[in-house]
């Protein structure tokens, strides 16, 4: 039983990182929309899609691609990156 609980950990989408990274990523996100809609009175908020955690997750999306090349194990699973868009979006 053991091993089967540590193998269905190693499959896990919420890991350490992934939450780690969105939490990183919270504020930055915060001040990102408070600061559109404030100075340039651009409501990012009202898109049914919000913009931000999109556009961090190209940036990601293209982090990975370098990483998979340098530094494989760096190399984010699809599963962390939905965990890291659900804690950007919520």
């Amino acid at each position: 039983m053991g091993a089967r609980r540590g193998a269905d950990n190693a499959r896990s989408a919420v890991t350490r990182r992934s939450v780690v990274i969105g939490l990183l990523l919270v504020p930055l996100n915060v001040w990102w929309v408070i600061a559109a809609e404030l100075r340039w009175y651009v409501v990012l908020t009202l898109n049914p899609l919000f913009v931000t955690p999109v556009f961090y997750l190209f940036v990601l999306a293209c982090l990975n691609t370098v990483n998979r090349r340098l530094c494989p194990r760096l190399v984010l699973r699809p599963g962390e990156l939905v965990v890291i868009y659900l804690l950007l979006v919520l």
